[in-house]
């Protein structure tokens, strides 16, 4: 039956054939999104490709896709998430419009995940509580998300949402880089009449 260990162990069996004839079990029974993330997770190709397969089936705007995204996004499988991040990406103009999903999306530790979101937030000019939040975690993080962090930066060049004391936590950190672009930003928003909370213009 459909999500047994049986008919699992049956799709990623080592003999090609009864790995056929599990897949044609499967699709005769109704493969659900549990049942495909398993496939996936499984790392074995042919597998993959099924579970895949059945993801990019699903009907738009179906209850069905907007668990799968949720579930490849939270898998422990790195591939599994990259190509979760191509499924949001590609079914973006429906995907795109649940406003809860970058929100959740900002909490996840992946560093591909946190690219995304940073770069979907930048483009998209979004303007969310959860968004400053976000921010924050990203830049104090150390020899992390080098590409999101640089997003996020870029992104705080052109807003300045920020609150000073955070950027004061970064001037005086021991990395050189971070500690002149967090004066720079500072320098920007007491120009801009800020309360800066401690820094002050010599």
């Amino acid at each position: 039956a459909m999500g047994t260990h049986e008919l699992f162990r049956l799709c990623i069996h080592k003999l090609p054939k009864l790995r056929q004839a599990g897949y044609a079990l499967a699709r005769q029974h109704g493969i659900t999104v549990v049942f495909a993330l398993r496939l996936m997770e499984s790392d074995l190709p042919e597998a993959m490709g099924e579970g895949q397969a059945f993801f990019n089936a699903l009907p738009a705007q179906s209850d069905n896709e907007w668990d799968a995204l949720l579930g490849m996004i939270d898998s422990p499988n790195r591939q599994v998430r990259i190509f979760a991040l191509a499924y949001w990406k590609g079914r973006a103009e429906h995907l795109g419009t649940k406003p809860q999903l970058l929100p959740f999306l900002s909490e996840h530790a992946d560093q591909a995940v946190q690219e995304a979101v940073a770069r979907e937030i930048k483009e998209k000019k979004v303007e969310n509580p959860f968004v400053q939040r976000f921010e924050k975690e990203v830049l104090r993080q150390k020899n992390k998300a080098r590409k999101a962090k640089d997003i996020v930066k870029a992104h705080i060049e052109e807003t300045l949402a920020i609150d000073a004391q955070t950027l004061i936590e970064l001037a005086q950190s021991a990395n050189k880089r971070e500690a002149e672009w967090a004066i720079v930003q500072l320098t920007k928003k007491a120009l801009a009449g800020e309360d800066t909370a401690g820094f002050v213009l010599q």
